[in-house]
């Protein structure tokens, strides 16, 4: 291994790793039966906050295919619509991704307006594909919960991701 090489440059596959296995722990984690009523929507919120973060701040530790992965592993965890977990981290990942340039070298404030214009976004098409699969008008709530959860968690999520690819030494560069 080369001496004026960080970790990340010398295994790159294993910021890729690191980032799936993070945002899989913490949709296991939230999916426990904890006492709160909240927490069926958490998995969804920590999702979308984590690959949001990790496509604008370190795009190379969440490429296409890894944020498709985590979409099935929500769908296949969250017994939601089929598919769903699939197109909302796709589509938070192209937003983020579309948006890299003008983010990336903001704070964070920047960075959770672009949070809230995305799950703006994201919020209502989930909606409507929920209730046009089930051919009915859906509760509205469910998604507003889900949506002010996002917005509310995203900073303490943009954090701890910082936090734990600065412990494991992965920089803060990306493509």
């Amino acid at each position: 291994m080369a001496e004026g090489k960080d970790q990340s440059q010398q295994l790159p596959w294993l910021k890729i790793v690191t980032a799936i296995g993070v945002i899989w722990l913490s949709i296991l984690i939230s999916i426990a039966p904890w006492p709160f009523a909240i927490s069926a929507l958490a998995p969804t919120a920590l999702a979308h906050c984590m690959v949001f973060q990790l496509s604008l701040r370190h795009a190379n530790s969440l490429p296409p295919i890894a944020c498709f992965m985590v979409g099935l592993f929500l769908d296949l965890t969250t017994a939601t619509i089929f598919g769903l977990g699939v197109l909302t981290c796709m589509l938070v990942h192209l937003i983020a991704a579309t948006q890299r340039q003008f983010l990336k070298s903001r704070g964070l404030i920047h960075s959770w307006v672009g949070v809230v214009v995305t799950t703006l976004f994201i919020a209502p098409i989930s909606w409507i594909i929920a209730s046009l699969y089930n051919f009915s008008f859906q509760p509205w709530m469910p998604t507003l919960a889900e949506f002010t959860l996002t917005i509310a968690i995203y900073p303490l999520i943009a954090f701890a991701i910082e936090f734990v690819l600065a412990v494991f030494k992965f920089g803060v560069k990306s493509s």
